[in-house]
Order: structure tokens, then sequence, then C-alpha cells
């Protein structure tokens, strides 16, 4: 009868931990969509300017018109691009990462709590004259979690 109890109580706390661990690959799955779409609307828009400069280009009958429109402010609109891109990025790294710290702390909590809940039935259920020694381990176990 204890055993069944006992062995529920482990069951139990095991479904919690799975929980938490699908909770965190969910959460990696929604930034890694997160990112697709981020790069995938800068590839969209990629292409959109570079399909709108090839058609200025080929409307262009000078050489040096082509050179002039090339220089230096693609290069900047580009920087900025990347720039913007890699900020998008980051924030949704940033903001899984912090989810994922406060789901593994709350996790890691609610373990050590259901742990402690087990151990203080365990040992209320000890033989007389083994006080001494559930006090030790209650002890130690207090010190360790």
């Amino acid at each position: 009868m204890f055993q069944n109890a006992m062995n529920e109580k482990l069951a139990s706390a095991q479904a919690k931990s799975l929980e938490s661990a699908q909770a965190i690959a969910q959460l990696a799955v929604e930034s890694a969509q997160a990112i697709a779409e981020i790069q995938y609307e800068a590839a969209k828009d990629s292409v959109a300017v570079a399909q709108a400069k090839v058609a200025k280009v080929l409307t262009l009958k000078d050489p040096k018109e082509v050179l002039e429109m090339l220089k230096g402010e693609d290069a900047q609109a580009a920087l900025a691009e990347v720039n913007a891109i890699h900020s998008k990025v980051s924030e949704v790294l940033r903001k899984g990462n912090k989810e994922v710290v406060e789901m593994i702390e709350s996790a890691m909590g609610e373990s050590r709590s259901e742990l402690k809940k087990i151990i203080k039935e365990v040992t209320a259920k000890a033989p007389a004259g083994s006080e001494a020694v559930v006090s030790a381990f209650n002890s130690m176990l207090e010190n360790t979690l």
C-alpha cells in the first residue's frame, strides 16, 4: 500500500517534469518560428529592393549613372537593414531565453517541494527508535536542497 502511494507520487513528479520539458520545447519552436518569419520578411524585402534597382538600372542609358546609383547609399541601407534584422532576432532570443530560465527555475522549485513532501511522508513512517537517523537525514536533505 505504502509502496503504491510512493510510486504514484514519483510518477506524478515525473509527469510534471515532462510537462515542463514539453513547455520548454514549445517555446523553442515558437522562437524558431519567429526567427524564420524575420528571415522570410528580410529576404522578401531584399528581393523587392533588388527588383526595383534592376528595373531602374535597365532604364539608365549612361554607365556613370549606374555607378552613381550603386554608391554608398546602398551599402548604408544594407547595413541598416542588417542591424534591424539583428535587433529583431536578438529580441526574440532574449525573450525566449528569459522565459526558459523562468520555466526551469519554477520547475526546479516545484520538484524540490515535491521531493521534500515525499521524504517527509517516508520519514514519518520510519520505525520507532530511528529518530536520530531521520533527523540527520532531514538535516542533510535541507542543506542539500
